[in-house]
């Protein structure tokens, strides 16, 4: 059995807190609209909404419909308009990155606030992922 060193565990949550502050700081300067635009950010939902196995083919419904229909459009709003100055994403102290919110989105009876990890990842060419984590309960 292999155990984390501090070493290892103090440069995870550097680099988290590297990334967080790059991403703050792009946040800071061009808004996030004019990123999703350019192709220099995306959203996604989690992967295990999106093969059934969190919450089977309803809740896999109602996060696209939820999502699609104001939940993203909520999270932009928000990350356009955070306060100058203030940080959104943080660096864990294990090497995530994140910050939690209660987005508001649906249609009809998919429609409700839920709360969400959002959680950017940066691929090598440069851009970012933003996953919404809706996976705090159980069923839609």
């Amino acid at each position: 059995m292999s155990l984390v060193t501090e070493a290892e565990i103090r440069d995870a949550a550097l680099n988290a807190q590297n990334i967080a502050n790059e991403l703050n700081t792009l946040l800071k300067t061009v808004s996030i609209r004019q990123l999703v635009n350019e192709g220099r950010v995306s959203f996604l939902y989690h992967p295990s909404v999106m093969d059934a196995s969190h919450g089977g083919e309803e809740y896999m419904k109602g996060t696209v419909n939820w999502a699609c229909y104001g939940a993203v459009e909520h999270l932009m709003n928000i990350l356009d308009k955070h306060a100058p100055g203030k940080s959104l994403f943080c660096g864990g102290s294990f090497g995530s990155v994140w910050f939690d919110a209660d987005l508001t989105g649906g249609k009809g009876k998919y429609h409700r606030t839920k709360k969400v990890r959002v959680t950017p990842f940066k691929n090598e060419k440069g851009s970012w992922k933003i996953m919404l984590d809706n996976t705090f309960d159980e069923k839609w």
